[in-house]
């Protein structure tokens, strides 16, 4: 069972990425847009204690034993019950997924606007070249030999098994501005560390825009119909509402699958990878532990597989 919401920010959402900030050194902080599925998992978690009047450090402690609780979000400390789909972008009503990492584009088009020529990377039998899926090779066979991939952009999703030559592809900046904010630094006391600031990047949605995520359990969701989420850094709050917007899942014989949300290195076996964009490493906070997550690898949005590994996977044409 999949529910599906809609979210929007209440003001702007900041989700920090790995770049360390270090006094005297960088005062400056990169952000990573969208979220990953499990940033989002952690908000509904914590937005379902606070509607449950959950105290935290009853729910954290290792005697917790509310059964309705542990069976919608899990124990403290442990993956969740539930998945995440997405988050995707909505549009005037229309989804916007990740365009795959197999899917080409000439190096000229730097931001492109309208439709621009699509090479699909296909697959190929090799007899000379054994790859670790076997003989096949997937290749881009265009009319240019200056090809990079459009893996990174966005794309409405009804066009994402089209054979039309050319496609409309969007970049960030059609859904989101990027808003620079400085402020203070806080010593670990809270008072402010004196002549020094930081800058962050915050994501500010365009009047037409949403956030659109599915919660996929085997139990109704205790997660109210309407209501607000905490989400990311600087404690952002995002308002979110069930919808009846949801993204199709159509398959058909020989589809290969695309990840919509960043997937941990770790969970995959490397030999299912037919294409995936540069390692992106995060890390976060533990709050059963009160400390820092270990930094972990994860594929981009938009990677692509032989075979379909979790439900955060909508198939795409392979051949």
């Amino acid at each position: 069972m999949i529910t599906w919401y809609k979210l929007r920010p209440v003001d702007t959402f900041f989700f920090k990425g790995s770049t360390p900030m270090v006094m005297g050194e960088n005062h400056t902080s990169e952000s990573i847009f969208p979220p990953c599925s499990e940033t989002i998992a952690g908000a509904v978690r914590t937005a379902t204690l606070y509607q449950q009047n959950i105290d935290f450090n009853k729910y954290g402690s290792d005697n917790f034993s509310d059964d309705s609780i542990i069976s919608a979000i899990g124990k403290a400390g442990e993956a969740p019950p539930f998945q995440i789909i997405g988050p995707v972008f909505s549009k005037d009503d229309e989804i916007y997924v990740p365009v795959p990492f197999n899917w080409y584009m000439e190096k000229s088009d730097i931001k492109p606007k309208g439709t621009v020529p699509i090479y699909r990377a296909r697959p190929v039998e090799s007899p000379f070249v054994m790859t670790s899926n076997g003989p096949k090779l997937y290749i881009a066979m265009g009319k240019s030999d200056e090809l990079k991939t459009a893996g990174g952009m966005w794309i409405n999703i009804n066009d994402l098994h089209s054979n039309e030559e050319k496609i409309s592809l969007k970049s960030g900046e059609d859904f989101f501005v990027n808003e620079p904010r400085t402020g203070i630094a806080l010593e670990q006391n809270r008072k402010v560390r004196k002549s020094h600031l930081y800058t962050f990047t915050h994501i500010r949605f365009k009047p037409d825009v949403e956030l659109v995520f599915g919660i996929s359990s085997k139990t109704e969701p205790l997660l109210l119909p309407k209501g607000i989420l905490q989400l990311g850094g600087e404690k952002r709050l995002g308002s979110y509402e069930i919808t009846d917007i949801s993204i199709p899942d159509k398959k058909n014989d020989n589809d290969i699958f695309m990840s919509l949300s960043s997937l941990p290195c770790k969970s995959v076996d490397t030999s299912l990878l037919v294409a995936t964009g540069r390692i992106q490493y995060r890390g976060g906070w533990d709050m059963k532990k009160n400390f820092h997550k270990p930094l972990t690898g994860f594929y981009p949005a938009g990677s692509v597989f032989l075979k379909k590994t979790n439900e955060n996977q909508i198939p795409v044409k392979g051949e």
